[in-house]
């Protein structure tokens, strides 16, 4: 399961998924029957979750339960030497998808 904007959920939604992650089960709205949930999580956020547990605008608790493992990936303004390879691939690709041969330089 990927959540993007992960520090964009309201405290009542991070408090349901909180309870999913340490429970394993769910109930869908308007039934009584819990539901095992079995996933891999993976989050995304442009904003820093401990800043935001700092605040009070995040839950401690579920930041302890997603924080396993985080990767920082810089904006392109800070790795410029990535524009071109990357305007290379979707040009090729765009040129694929319309029959068409693409150059950038």
């Amino acid at each position: 399961l990927f959540l993007d904007e992960i520090a964009d959920m309201s405290p009542k939604l991070q408090s349901s998924l909180l309870r999913v992650l340490q429970d394993h089960s769910f109930t869908r709205i308007g039934s009584t029957q819990a539901r095992r949930a079995d996933f891999r999580l993976i989050c995304a956020t442009n904003r820093s979750l401990l800043g935001e547990v700092k605040a009070g605008r995040f839950r401690e608790d579920l930041f302890a339960r997603i924080n396993l493992w985080s990767y920082v990936l810089p904006g392109l303004a800070q790795r410029p030497e990535d524009i071109e390879p990357n305007v290379d691939h979707l040009l090729q690709r765009a040129g694929e998808e319309l029959g068409r041969s693409v150059r950038f330089s």
